[in-house]
C-alpha cells in the first residue's frame, strides 16, 4: 500500500475489507493496492470527503464516471483499473489485482453538510451503528462503533449519548463531539458482545445495536526448552520435556517432533527436536532444539602382541587384535606387514601396523616388531657309512640332502680325496658334504671309502669261427680278436697262443687258441677259440634267359650256367615247379631231374628252378617266375560281380559285400603287349580301381591271368594281377571264378586281393554271384 500525505492503510484479507484513515484533506493523494483478493471489497473512507451538498464524480479509467451523493457508494471496478475521486477534490483512489478472478467493488462513504440540530423533542429514528469489520483479538484491540444517520447527516452537537458495551461492565455517556459518535472499547476475554448505543434529545431517545466478536489469538508460551548444543555421538541427550503456558488454555497440549539429518558420516548428523504447544482455541507456537551430533572419538585396539626376536622357523602368524569405539559398533581394522630386509635372507624385521578406522574416519593404530634371526645350521641326511668296496664298485658320491629351519635350499659342497694304495686299483677315498644355509650357519659329514682289487679280468673271446675254404687268413684280423673288460684296468694285457691243426676233410682243418688277460694288479684269466676252415659255399648259379621279370613268346629256350668259389662242380640242371593247370592237351612236363637248358617251356606262368651241388655236396638254386605267351591263342572278357570276403580289403579287413568287375584283355595283332581296360569297385570300403595299361597277358585252357598298372580312385600308382577261370572251357569245372590283387607301387602294400596270402598261382575259389567270364578263341 502506498500513501501520501498522514494515512493509515489496514488491509484484512481474512473479512476481505480495507480501511483508509486520513487526517489530511483536499490535495491528498491515496494509493491502495489490493493483492490476491477473492471476493468484494469495501474500501471504507473514515475520514470526511467534504462535498457542497452536490454530488461526488468518481472516475473509471476505461469506464464511464460513477456519480454519489452522500451516504455509501459501492461502484464496480475491473481488475488493474484505477478509480478516483476527480473533483472537487483530488485525492485519488488505484485498485491494483483487486481480485484473482478479475475484478470486485469498492464502497465509498460520501459525507455531506451537517444536519441541522433538533428541536426540543423532536423524534429521530434513522440512526444507523457500524462496528469492527470483523473479528477483534481480547486484550489487545480497540473495538470501535459509530452511530450516524442512515442518510449520512451530520449528529447536532445538542445531542448525549451513552454505549452500553455488553461485557456487563462499563458504558460510556458523553455528549457528542459532532457529527458522528465515535468510541471505543477493550474486551478482555473472548466472546460475541451486544453494543447498545443510546442518543438522547431531550427525554427523547434512539437506541441501534451491532454485535461485535472478540476472538483469542494469543498462543501458548512454551518454557524449559533447551538451548542448541554440540555433543559427541556417545552423549547425545535425552528430549527435555518443557511446560506451556496460555492466557486462557490452563493445560494447552504440547506435541514432540524430532528430525536427523545425516551428515558427512554415520555418527555425523543434526538432530532437529521441535515442540510445538496449542491451546484450546488453536493457538500454537513452535520451539526447537538444534544438537550437532559429531564423532571425534577414535577406536581403542586391544590384542596386539608385544614386540619380539624369535627363529626365522618360528614367526608368529599375524594376530588378529580386535577393535572397540564409542559409536560405531564394528570398526574397520586393517593390517600391513612391512619387512625390512637384514645381513642375510632369513635376518629380517617384520613391522605389522593394525588401524582401526569407524565409521567417521577417526583411525588408531598399533604397531608390533618382530625382529627374525637365524643361528641355526642345516642338518645333513642321508651321508652313506664307511665302506671297502671292490674297484669296479666304488659308489657314485651320494647326494645327501639338507634341512634347514629357514632355508629351503641350503647349498651342499661335496670335496673327494684320494690316498694311493699298493697298485692303482687299490686306494682309499675321502668324501666330505658341507651344507650352508642363506645366513652363512654351516655343518659337515664325511665317508671313507676303501677300494681294493682281487677280481680277474673278464676275457671275452672271440666266437668259434667256420672260414670257407678260399679264406687262408686265420689271423686275429679275420677269426677275431679277444677282448678283456677288467672292474679296474682300463688296458688289460690280451695275448694268445694256437694249438696244433687238426685235417678234416679236403682243404678244411681246425685248432685252437687260446687267449689271456692280465690286468694292472696280476689278476689274470684265459679262454679258447676254436677256428675251423671248411667249405659250404654253393655253387654261384648264372640264368641268361629269361631274364629277370621278362614276358617271352612262345618258343624262348633256357640258358643258364653254374661255377664253384672251391672247387669246380658238376652242371647246374633245372626243374620246373608249379601246378599243371591249364597245360596243353598230351603236355607232359620234364622229370625233375631232367636237363633243361635249351628246353621250351609251354605257354603258361610257370616257375623255374634251376639248381647246382658242388663236389661238397654245396648246393644252390635261383627261381623265377616264366611267363611264356602266345598271341594268337586268344583273348579274355569279363562282367559281374562277386560277394568280397572280409579280410580282402587290407585298411580295414572287417569290410565285406558286393564287389562289381569288369574287364577286356587281348593281343593285338603284331603286339607283345596286350591291351584294354579293368574296372573294378568294392563299393562299401569307396574303393574304384581303373586300369588300362597292361604288361602280359597268359590263356592257358580255361585259365587267364594278365598284369599291368592302374589307380585307385584316379590317384596313384598300383601295380594289379587279375586271374580269370571260364567254367564252360574244358578244365574250367563248370562255374566261373575271379581274382584280383592290387598292390601300392611305392610301398609294395597289398591294398585288395579276394585270396589275400594265397600264391599267384593257386587255384581259384571264389565264385562269380552274377555276370559271366569268357575266354575267346583267335
Amino acid at each position: 500500500v502506498e500513501l501520501q500525505a498522514q494515512s493509515r492503510v489496514q488491509v484484512d484479507e481474512t473479512v476481505q475489507q480495507a480501511r483508509i484513515r486520513q487526517s489530511a484533506g483536499t490535495g491528498s493523494t491515496i494509493t491502495a493496492m489490493l493483492r490476491t483478493v477473492l471476493s468484494t471489497i469495501t474500501l471504507a473512507l473514515n475520514n470526511q470527503v467534504l462535498v457542497q451538498r452536490g454530488s461526488l464524480e468518481f472516475l473509471v479509467e476505461e469506464g464511464d464516471p460513477v456519480v454519489g451523493t452522500v451516504g455509501n457508494l459501492t461502484f464496480e471496478v475491473p481488475l488493474d483499473v484505477k478509480a478516483r475521486i476527480d473533483e472537487p477534490v483530488d485525492n485519488e483512489f488505484t485498485i491494483e489485482n483487486l481480485s484473482a478472478d478479475g475484478g470486485g467493488s469498492i464502497t465509498i462513504y460520501i459525507d455531506g453538510d451537517p444536519m441541522p440540530p433538533l428541536a426540543p423533542g423532536e423524534e429521530f429514528d434513522n440512526l444507523t451503528m457500524a462496528g469492527p469489520a470483523g473479528a477483534i483479538e481480547a486484550g489487545l484491540e480497540t473495538a470501535h462503533v459509530t452511530v450516524s444517520y442512515l442518510d449520512g447527516s451530520p449528529i447536532p452537537d445538542t445531542l448525549t449519548r451513552s454505549i452500553a458495551w455488553g461485557d456487563g461492565g462499563t458504558s460510556d455517556e458523553g455528549t457528542l463531539a459532532g457529527g458522528v459518535v465515535t468510541a471505543g472499547h477493550v474486551y478482555a476475554t473472548p466472546g460475541s458482545y451486544i453494543v447498545v448505543a443510546t442518543l438522547f434529545s431531550g427525554a427523547d431517545s434512539a437506541q441501534v445495536s451491532v454485535v461485535i466478536v472478540v476472538v483469542d489469538t494469543t498462543p501458548p508460551v512454551l518454557h524449559g526448552v533447551p538451548a542448541d548444543a554440540t555433543v559427541e555421538c556417545d552423549a547425545v541427550p535425552g528430549p527435555a520435556s518443557p511446560t506451556a503456558t496460555d492466557n486462557g488454555d490452563p493445560a494447552p497440549a504440547i506435541a514432540y517432533v524430532e528430525q536427523r539429518t545425516g551428515g558427512s558420516c554415520a555418527d555425523g548428523y543434526t538432530l532437529t527436536r521441535t515442540w510445538t504447544a496449542a491451546d484450546d482455541t488453536g493457538n500454537w507456537t513452535s520451539q526447537s532444539q538444534v544438537i550437532t551430533v559429531r564423532d571425534t572419538t577414535p577406536p581403542a585396539l586391544s590384542g596386539v602382541p608385544a614386540d619380539a626376536t624369535v627363529e626365522c622357523d618360528a614367526v608368529p602368524a599375524p594376530a588378529s587384535p580386535s577393535a572397540t569405539d564409542n559409536c560405531d559398533l564394528d570398526p574397520t581394522i586393517v593390517y600391513e606387514q612391512v619387512r625390512t630386509d637384514g645381513a642375510c635372507p632369513s635376518c629380517y624385521i617384520l613391522t605389522r601396523t593394525w588401524t582401526a578406522t569407524d565409521d567417521c574416519d577417526n583411525a588408531s593404530s598399533a604397531t608390533q616388531i618382530i625382529t627374525v634371526q637365524d643361528t641355526t645350521p642345516p642338518a645333513l641326511n642321508g651321508v652313506p657309512a664307511d665302506v671297502t668296496v671292490q674297484c669296479n664298485l666304488v659308489p657314485a658320491p651320494a647326494q645327501p640332502m639338507a634341512i634347514d629351519n629357514c632355508d629351503e635350499q641350503p647349498a651342499i659342497v661335496f670335496t673327494e680325496a684320494r690316498t694311493d694304495g699298493a697298485c692303482p686299483s687299490c686306494y682309499i677315498l675321502t668324501r666330505t658334504w658341507s651344507a650352508t644355509d642363506d645366513c652363512g650357519n654351516t655343518t659337515s659329514a664325511s665317508q671313507t671309502i676303501t677300494v681294493e682289487d682281487t677280481t680277474p679280468p673278464v676275457l671275452t673271446v672271440p666266437d668259434d669261427i667256420v672260414l670257407e675254404c678260399a679264406t687262408c687268413d686265420t689271423g686275429p684280423d679275420v677269426t677275431g680278436q679277444a677282448t678283456a673288460a677288467d672292474t679296474c684296468d682300463a688296458a688289460v694285457e690280451v695275448t694268445y697262443a694256437d694249438g696244433q691243426h687238426q685235417l678234416t676233410c679236403g682243404n678244411t682243418y681246425w685248432f685252437e687258441r687260446t687267449w689271456t688277460a692280465t690286468d694292472d694288479c696280476d689278476n689274470a684269466s684265459s679262454a679258447t677259440q676254436r677256428i675251423t676252415v671248411q667249405d659250404t659255399t654253393a655253387p654261384a648259379l648264372s640264368i641268361t634267359t629269361p631274364a629277370e621279370y621278362d614276358v617271352q613268346p612262345y618258343g624262348t629256350a633256357l640258358s643258364f650256367s653254374a661255377s664253384d668259389s672251391c672247387a669246380d662242380g658238376p652242371a647246374p640242371r633245372a626243374f620246373l615247379q608249379g601246378a599243371t593247370e591249364g597245360l596243353p592237351d598230351g603236355y607232359t612236363p620234364p622229370s625233375p631231374d631232367g636237363e633243361l637248358s635249351g628246353y621250351e617251356p609251354p605257354v603258361g606262368v610257370w616257375t623255374v628252378t634251376i639248381v647246382a651241388t658242388d663236389a661238397c655236396g654245396n648246393t644252390a638254386s635261383e627261381t623265377r617266375q616264366l611267363v611264356i605267351y602266345d598271341p594268337t591263342a586268344g583273348f579274355v572278357t569279363g562282367g559281374g560281380w562277386i560277394a568280397s570276403p572280409a579280410g580282402a580289403y587290407a585298411p580295414d579287413a572287417a569290410l565285406a559285400g558286393k564287389a562289381t568287375f569288369g574287364f577286356v584283355s587281348k593281343y593285338k595283332k603284331g603286339a607283345t603287349v596286350p591291351t584294354g581296360e579293368t574296372a573294378f569297385t568294392f563299393q562299401v570300403a569307396g574303393l574304384a580301381f581303373y586300369s588300362n595299361s597292361y604288361q602280359w597277358l597268359v590263356i592257358a585252357g580255361a585259365r587267364a591271368q594278365y598284369k599291368g598298372v592302374g589307380q585307385i580312385n584316379g590317384a596313384g600308382s598300383y601295380g594289379f594281377l587279375l586271374t580269370a577261370i571260364d567254367g564252360e572251357v574244358k578244365g574250367g569245372g563248370g562255374v566261373d571264378k575271379f581274382r584280383i590283387k592290387i598292390w601300392d607301387l611305392a610301398t609294395e602294400a597289398i591294398v585288395y586281393d579276394n585270396q589275400m596270402g594265397a600264391d599267384d598261382g593257386v587255384d581259384l575259389t571264389t565264385v562269380l554271384g552274377g555276370g559271366s567270364i569268357v575266354i575267346h578263341a583267335k
